[in-house]
């Protein structure tokens, strides 16, 4: 069954040629395979490996820490490795992320012991208050003067949703670099496509944002998607936001997951330019060693 976009702004580029699906087409058919990756993914747990700095740019001074009251001394260098699980619950209008770091610049921080399997594979068994606990404990583990939220490798995606997609406009591109690798010379593998996809551009236009600061002012979202046109299928996505005091990217690769059978996130890149302290954050994060959330009897 075709489902209608409803409003949903569409800009025609000479891009097309006779023949070619519709940008029109290509979006509904990105919709039905977001519904149908979050119906996969939901429960999945992964194996999270993320390399975190923080530099000051090249053309700023030293200055004082947004949020402290000291000079932020830079640069910060931390890896760690944390258990990673996105959820959809009943009631969530989008995934949640929780993050379980058991180690940090190869020192173990806790006991590994699959604690997000224990407290999630039975639905009820973990209570609201251990769930806020594990967000609590790993926030510190976070560095910078950013306040990060957007940091979800799934986010982009839920704009693609039937119910999202009239909250941004749309049209087809050629630019085909991500944005995190502006400051570098070529993308990472995990960034190289050798399939045919269309890159769309997207550009949040309705009030109240997706993405608010923390004192609940909206921060437009945009960015690119790559579709595969005949399938629909996301292999990579790109999210930008910028307001007075900082200007965020986020680029993600999905690729085939073989004992899952689908895409999944393998590889995240952040970049976040501090505009009051001139600091600049950036983040690798990579995913691996996919597993199964099983309920327990």
């Amino acid at each position: 069954m075709t489902r209608s976009l409803g409003a949903v702004l569409i800009s025609a580029t000479a891009l097309a040629a006779p023949g070619d699906p519709t940008l029109e087409q290509v979006l509904g058919k990105a919709a039905s395979y977001v519904g149908d990756f979050e119906r996969q993914l939901s429960r999945i747990i992964a194996e999270e490996r993320c390399e975190q700095k923080v530099e000051p740019s090249k053309d700023s001074k030293p200055k004082r820490s947004m949020y402290g009251t000291g000079t932020l001394q830079l640069p910060v260098h931390t890896k760690t490795r944390a258990d990673f699980l996105l959820l959809r619950t009943s009631g969530a209008s989008r995934y949640v992320q929780y993050r379980d770091v058991f180690e940090q610049d190869g020192q173990p921080v806790r006991h590994r012991d699959e604690r997000l399997a224990r407290l999630f594979s039975g639905g009820a068994t973990a209570s609201e208050a251990e769930r806020q606990q594990i967000i609590n404990e790993n926030a510190r583990f976070n560095v910078g003067d950013v306040l990060r939220t957007m940091n979800l490798p799934v986010l982009a995606l839920e704009f693609l949703r039937f119910e999202n997609q009239s909250r941004f406009s749309f049209k087809r591109t050629s630019e085909s670099k991500p944005s995190t690798f502006a400051h570098d010379a070529t993308p990472s593998d995990a960034f190289r496509i050798s399939r045919e996809v269309w890159i769309v551009e997207y550009k949040e236009r309705m009030s109240p944002t997706t993405i608010r600061t923390d004192e609940g002012k909206d921060i437009e979202a945009r960015g690119r998607f790559w579709i595969e046109p005949d399938t629909g299928r996301v292999v990579m996505t790109e999210l930008i936001v910028d307001n007075r005091s900082v200007r965020g990217a986020l680029d993600v690769s999905f690729q085939s997951e073989p004992l899952l059978g689908f895409l999944v996130p393998v590889e995240m890149r952040e970049r976040y330019d501090a505009k009051r302290n001139g600091s600049v954050i950036t983040a690798t994060t990579t995913y691996g060693r996919f597993r199964v959330l099983q309920p327990q009897r």
